[in-house]
């Protein structure tokens, strides 16, 4: 949360893209506003998109009713203050939702901020992907590095123009 206009739109444009391409279907796209929590390592957190297909499985420890457990992909758009944890240590609790099927991170190339909007190629194909079955048009978790396995779940680099 708290990122540049740009991640901002990039956030919009994931979500609007994902809810036009899931219309109809038992997945419902969610924005920032969703908390998710990871039942194995207590972390509460609000991923930049997440998407939630069938029945929203509420946290039961979560009295406002406010909060799933049971993400099927998680978005998120890495700036240059919270990349390092989003590609590690928050990762690392992702990695341990049962449901969760896909990551994605979301980079400026080479780590730098984005000097415009994403190309919408790139979230077009992104949108695809998914679609196919998250194969295809995203990069694969080997991109990450070694350190940035994803164990059962599937990791996906998008990186923005």
């Amino acid at each position: 949360m708290n990122g540049s206009p740009e991640d901002a739109a990039i956030i919009g444009n994931v979500t609007t893209l994902l809810n036009v391409q899931l219309r109809g279907q038992r997945c419902r796209v969610h924005s920032t506003e969703l908390r998710v929590r990871v039942k194995a390592t207590g972390l509460g957190t609000y991923p930049d998109v997440t998407v939630v297909c069938g029945r929203l499985e509420r946290d039961p420890d979560d009295r406002t009713g406010h909060t799933a457990i049971n993400p099927r992909v998680i978005v998120e758009v890495l700036s240059l203050s919270t990349e390092d944890y989003d590609r590690g240590e928050k990762l690392s609790h992702y990695q341990t939702i049962p449901s969760l099927e896909e990551v994605v991170l979301v980079a400026h190339p080479g780590g730098a901020p984005a000097t415009g909007p994403a190309d919408p190629r790139i979230l077009t194909r992104f949108v695809e992907a998914f679609l196919r079955g998250w194969r295809g048009a995203l990069m694969p978790a080997s991109t990450l590095g070694p350190s940035h396995s994803c164990g059962r779940a599937r990791c996906a680099f998008v990186a923005r123009s």
